[in-house]
């Protein structure tokens, strides 16, 4: 039984068992490219929002491997009627410190909720492109 024990403790210390990497993400995805958005930034997104009762939670951002200076920001919208987890709009910027940057709608969420350009007619940028399905899962997976 110690042994049994003993291999199912060292599986979880490597991260083998338990770890939330295991749902998709990919080994060490959410430890490495997952990082908290920055509140300034989420209340810069939040003052885009077409609706004044809508707001965002926490949520998530990502810098992408395909454009290194641009940042993937996924984000829960609440609001009235948007009561129920999922509702997880997909931004991007090239500032994910300040939100002094642009920031664009990617996601037909982001899109429908924000005023702005859309990311994909103003940058060619969209869900396909890394890192913006990662922001939105490690959202998702909160």
């Amino acid at each position: 039984m110690w042994i049994v024990l003993g291999f199912v403790g060292a599986a979880w210390l490597l991260g083998g068992l338990g770890s939330s990497n295991d749902v998709g993400i990919g080994p060490g995805d959410r430890a490495t490219r997952c990082e908290p958005a920055p509140r300034v930034l989420l209340d810069a997104i939040e003052s885009r929002l077409r609706l004044d009762i809508l707001s965002l939670r926490d949520g998530f951002v990502v810098r992408s491997d395909d454009w290194p200076a641009i940042w993937f920001v996924a984000a829960e919208i609440d609001g009235s009627g948007l009561e129920q987890r999922g509702n997880v709009g997909v931004w991007v910027t090239d500032d994910a410190s300040l939100g002094a940057g642009a920031v664009l709608a990617v996601n037909y969420l982001a899109r429908g909720f924000s005023g702005g350009a859309d990311a994909n007619d103003a940058r060619g940028l969209s869900m396909n492109n890394d890192g913006a399905r990662e922001a939105q899962l490690c959202e998702q997976l909160r």
